[in-house]
């Protein structure tokens, strides 16, 4: 294995199994993103995890808010929208909200891309909290049947693909 794999792993693996630093402290800004194409289902299914309080932060700075509103969807999906853009087949395409939800630390945002039966190439360009944090590091994950493919992105990265023809 080489070693930015294993840095990604490393870093993805403490994410998933719930790293919890010190309130108000975040030794790491990152945030890790799951695409799993489901050709039975002709979609694309997206999982953004990122911690709440820089999420929050984001969208304070972005929407100018001293304070949220109590329902932020709207406000999370324009940001999420405006920092993840996705090409598929060499196309833009805009994924649609499906929901969120909020454990103690981080939320957990779901996308689709429905109607997409067959995925020859994907691109994606991951700029989520780049507006908040020069350290900030984005991990995705692509998957589909056998086929496992990850990109790290920080900032000033552009497109990278996940999937070639």
């Amino acid at each position: 294995m080489n070693a930015p794999f294993l840095k990604y792993l490393a870093i993805a693996f403490f994410i998933l199994v719930g790293f919890k630093p010190r309130a108000g402290e975040h030794p790491l800004h990152i945030s890790v993103t799951q695409i799993d194409f489901r050709p039975s289902e002709k979609s694309l299914q997206f999982t953004v995890k990122i911690f709440a309080d820089d999420m929050e932060d984001a969208l304070k700075k972005k929407f100018n808010y001293n304070k949220l509103p109590t329902n932020i969807d709207e406000l999370l999906a324009q940001y999420i929208n405006d920092k993840l853009q996705v090409k598929v087949n060499n196309k833009v395409a805009q994924p649609v909200w499906v929901g969120k939800e909020l454990d103690e630390e981080a939320y957990f945002i779901y996308l689709e891309l429905p109607k997409t039966s067959k995925v020859n190439t994907l691109e994606i360009s991951n700029a989520i909290l780049f507006d908040l944090y020069e350290d900030q590091t984005n991990i995705v994950h692509f998957s589909a049947g056998e086929i496992r493919k990850s990109e790290m992105f920080q900032s000033g990265d552009a497109w990278k693909s996940l999937v070639k023809e």
